[in-house]
């Protein structure tokens, strides 16, 4: 209620309308016996990671990932850092031969 500045009743019908979507549920072991808690499902959880943007053009991608390639050279020219980049690796849509990507999956170590 606080966090959204919403009523007791508004917010009662938010989580209503979440638990009937099933993007909540409520924890299996409630740390105050006079608060519900609640966490997301694996709906709940996915929707929370989905992209509104539009899709990519494979050559907008490739750019952000050189750029991104460059950057990791120039920290890994450097002496005075305590760390260096091992790997970058690409993963999702990249990998396709689709004209447009969703996003740019990488994993750097």
């Amino acid at each position: 209620m606080e966090e959204f500045s919403m009523t007791k009743r508004h917010a009662h019908e938010v989580l209503d309308a979440l638990l009937k979507l099933e993007m909540i549920s409520p924890c299996e072991f409630q740390h105050d016996k006079n608060m519900v808690s609640y966490e997301t499902t694996i709906r709940g959880n996915a929707l929370g990671m989905a992209k509104a943007g539009k899709p990519l053009k494979r050559a907008s991608a490739g750019n952000v990932l050189w750029e991104l390639l460059g950057r990791v050279k120039a920290v890994n020219d450097r002496q005075d850092l305590a760390n260096t980049v091992e790997s970058v690796v690409v993963s999702g849509s990249y990998l396709s031969d689709a004209k447009r990507v969703n996003d740019l999956d990488v994993a750097v170590d």
